[in-house]
This record gives C-alpha cells, sequence and structure tokens, in this order.
C-alpha cells in the first residue's frame, strides 16, 4: 500500500504515461491517514504541529495533480479534465468517477 504512495511522489513530475486505480486509491488511503493523523495531532494534543499539517498540504498538491492527469489518462480521458475538481460541489462527483471508472486499452482509447 506505502508503495503506490511513494510511486505517486517518484513520479510527481510525470504528467505523461497512466495511473491504475489501485495507484489513485491507495495514494488517497494513505494521504488521509496522514492528514487525519495530523489534524488530530494539531488539535488534540500539539497545537504546534498545525503548521505542519499546512506544510504537507502544500506538499502534496502536485503530486495529487499528477496522479489525477495519468489516472485520466488512463480511462481515456484529457488531463485537462482536472480543472473539474475546481467546481466546488462537482470535484467530488468527478473524483469518485475517476476512481471507479475501468481502465481503457489502447484499443478503446483509438
Amino acid at each position: 500500500m506505502l508503495e503506490y504512495y511513494l510511486l505517486a511522489f517518484k513520479n510527481y513530475i510525470n504528467f505523461e504515461g497512466k495511473a491504475t486505480r489501485k495507484e489513485f486509491w491507495y495514494f488517497h488511503l494513505v494521504n488521509f491517514i496522514i492528514i487525519a493523523t495530523l489534524l488530530l495531532l494539531s488539535y488534540l494534543i500539539i497545537p504546534y504541529l498545525v503548521g505542519l499539517y499546512w506544510l504537507y498540504s502544500l506538499a502534496i498538491v502536485v503530486p495529487n495533480v499528477s496522479l489525477f492527469v495519468r489516472r485520466l489518462h488512463d480511462i481515456g480521458k484529457s488531463g485537462w479534465y482536472w480543472l473539474l475538481l475546481l467546481i466546488p460541489v462537482a470535484n467530488i462527483v468527478v473524483w469518485l468517477i475517476v476512481g471507479l471508472t475501468e481502465s481503457k486499452t489502447m484499443e478503446e482509447i483509438v
């Protein structure tokens, strides 16, 4: 599970290629665990860790967008569809559709 999370950071500058559903979901699962832990620690135990949460949130932006674009390529869509995440209400629906859609083979894309 952690290897898929680290793979997203390894390919954070790569906006080409494809990302599997497994890579997409494991990345977001580990990301959720880290963010929940940081928030829990910062609000309940050590208030000074709020800065660490914000630093982590900023550090995760580019790998998250990169992974989302590669996942879009895997389902046969343009990478520019990631801009739909900027629409406040539609972003959850778009995120779920991209995460749950099966991968396309090269024959299906062409």
